[in-house]
Parts: C-alpha cells; sequence; structure tokens
C-alpha cells in the first residue's frame, strides 16, 4: 500500500540532517522527489482549500520575511540565480540574521493572513462560476 506524504517523511526512507547535501544525495532527493510529484500537489492542494492554522501563518511569514532579507543581500536576485558556494554563504549570513527575520516575521503575519482570506475567497468565486 502506498504510504501518505507525512508517513513517508517521517520514516527512516528520508534523513534528517542540518549538514548540506553532497551531489548524490542531491540526486537522490531529486529523483525521490519527482517520485512524489503526483501526491505532493495533491496535499498542496487541499491544504489551500483549507483554512491557515497559527502556525502555518507564521511559518510563511518567517519564509516570506527571510526571502526578504536573503533579496536585500543579494541585492534583489533569487537563489536560483546564485552558485552554490555563494548560496552557503548567504545562508550563513541568515543564520546571523536570525533575530531580525524573527521581528520582520511577527510584523508581516497580519499581511499573510490577508493573502489567504484573499486566496480562499478568490477561490470560492471561481468555483461558483
Amino acid at each position: 500500500m502506498a504510504k501518505s506524504l507525512k508517513q513517508f517523511i517521517e520514516s527512516e526512507e528520508v534523513e534528517q540532517t542540518d549538514e548540506a547535501l553532497s551531489h548524490s544525495q542531491r540526486i537522490k532527493a531529486s529523483i525521490r522527489m519527482k517520485k512524489m510529484k503526483s501526491r505532493i500537489k495533491i496535499g498542496r492542494e487541499r491544504a489551500m482549500r483549507r483554512t491557515p492554522t497559527m502556525d502555518v501563518v507564521k511559518k510563511r511569514a518567517f519564509r516570506k520575511a527571510r526571502i526578504t532579507v536573503m533579496k536585500k543581500l543579494t541585492k534583489g536576485m533569487s537563489k536560483d540565480e546564485l552558485s552554490f558556494s555563494r548560496r552557503t554563504d548567504i545562508e550563513k549570513r541568515l543564520a546571523k540574521k536570525s533575530a531580525l527575520i524573527q521581528r520582520l516575521a511577527k510584523k508581516m503575519i497580519p499581511a499573510v493572513r490577508k493573502q489567504d482570506r484573499d486566496r480562499k475567497n478568490a477561490s470560492k468565486g471561481k468555483d461558483e462560476k
């Protein structure tokens, strides 16, 4: 029987580490994620239909704050445009700025909640038509 995404992530097949992935680990992860693609898509769609909990809102706000600080450090470049060495350097600098990111995230919570409400209302309007 196929595992759900949560069961898959909690199983031993996914190693949780703080270290950077080696090239072979990156390729294996890529293959694993390609296999899980459709399940992840369905899960994402279901999650988008639900009203997010405060934890989810905080996580989204934290992610947005982190991206904002990263854009300032890279002068507007996205993470995809950076080389791996530059990316790791930026990640280390972001780790040092965690207090700033936390403050920004706290300020972004109302905006993130509004975005979620707007997205949910837009999808409701689309379903009715």
